[in-house]
């Protein structure tokens, strides 16, 4: 593809996903550096029928000589626009065609605000979550030609492994010591589907051992709400002619284990929803599922084990690399955005003196 330096662009506004063109979104998605399951139309489609039920979405395409380029999904709650999908996705982004000029994407990324905060009822301000640090949105919020002001109001990480390192991963002495333990107990089995037939038969007992396994802590299960609930269900309807569907079973005998709900999709394997029976907590379940998840995506074969947001132990055990998730605050208003840097600064400071 040649660059795209300065074409004008046109755009057009949606208020849900079920009105966009027929496999646009996802052809763009395709061929865009954000490119991940959180930002399918499947997966945000979903959302939209459980989460979103009542959401105001604000829907941004851009085309640039006749082809869409550039794209963006909002929710408007109460004049702040955040990303829709934002919950039970981890990740989430503009997308823009990956051939894109860096200062030309600048400027379709501030029609996208501009057009978005145009059509918001009573807009206030963008607070977007979920940024990852390499992404190139992440980089046009900051560049000079932006018109909008960004203020990045904290940070999180998500840790990766490569999986060049997978062998040495799986040698590690937890993961071989619980299995062994395990295999003693009786038949040890581990199965993986990706049909939305053999998946939805599945889901109450998934749903049903996650509620039993955070019963006893301060975090309830969140499947003790029916919109999760309804979100998976959907998500194994409109994912389920992709291919990226990876609903993984480890069996003791008869006993379900432990089960785990993640995704194949564009040559990495995601880390999303896991859980296993706390009868059999001692014996360490989600560790020797973990072992099985990798020898998995050894196997299928992918490049990244993604462990997604957040700093759990055994995820930095894992990681050979640990990016950054950014959230922001974009305004319109210079006078805004010095209050809210301002306000950012104090936080950070008073965190600094607690610790």
């Amino acid at each position: 593809m040649s660059k795209k330096g300065s074409d004008e662009c046109r755009y057009v506004v949606f208020a849900s996903f079920s009105e966009l063109p027929a496999g646009e979104w996802d052809k763009l998605l395709a061929c865009s550096d954000s490119n991940s399951v959180f930002l399918t139309l499947g997966w945000l489609s979903s959302w939209e029928q459980s989460y979103g039920k009542n959401a105001e979405l604000i829907i941004v395409l851009a085309y640039g000589a006749g082809d869409l380029i550039a794209a963006a999904a909002f929710e408007n709650k109460s004049g702040e626009l955040i990303f829709a999908g934002l919950g039970p996705s981890d990740y989430s982004d503009f997308i823009f065609r990956n051939d894109l000029e860096e200062s030309f994407i600048t400027r379709v990324l501030s029609q996208l605000l501009t057009e978005a905060s145009r059509v918001a009822i009573k807009f206030r301000n963008f607070k977007l979550g979920r940024i990852q640090e390499n992404s190139p949105s992440f980089k046009a919020l900051n560049h000079p030609e932006c018109c909008f002001f960004t203020t990045v109001s904290r940070t999180g990480v998500a840790p990766q492994m490569s999986m060049d390192t997978v062998e040495q991963a799986l040698r590690k002495k937890s993961l071989v010591r619980h299995e062994r333990k395990l295999k003693k107990q009786g038949n040890l089995e581990c199965r993986t589907y990706s049909k939305s037939e053999d998946i939805h038969p599945l889901l109450d007992a998934f749903f049903s051992q996650h509620i039993a396994r955070w019963d006893d802590t301060p975090y309830p299960s969140l499947f003790l709400q029916t919109e999760a609930r309804e979100f998976y269900k959907e998500l194994v309807i409109n994912l389920g002619d992709t291919g990226c569907l990876r609903f993984t079973v480890l069996f003791l005998d008869e006993t379900l284990l432990a089960a785990h709900f993640g995704f194949v999709h564009s040559g990495r394997y995601t880390w999303y929803k896991p859980t296993f029976d706390v009868n059999y907590a001692k014996m360490s379940p989600g560790e020797v599922m973990l072992k099985h998840l990798l020898e998995f995506s050894r196997d299928e074969p992918v490049d990244i084990f993604d462990f997604t947001i957040g700093n759990e132990a055994f995820k930095l055990r894992f990681a050979t690399k640990v990016p950054a998730v950014c959230h922001v605050h974009i305004t319109n208003s210079r006078l805004r955005a010095s209050i809210v840097a301002i306000r950012q600064k104090v936080k950070e400071l008073h965190t600094a003196w607690v610790k």
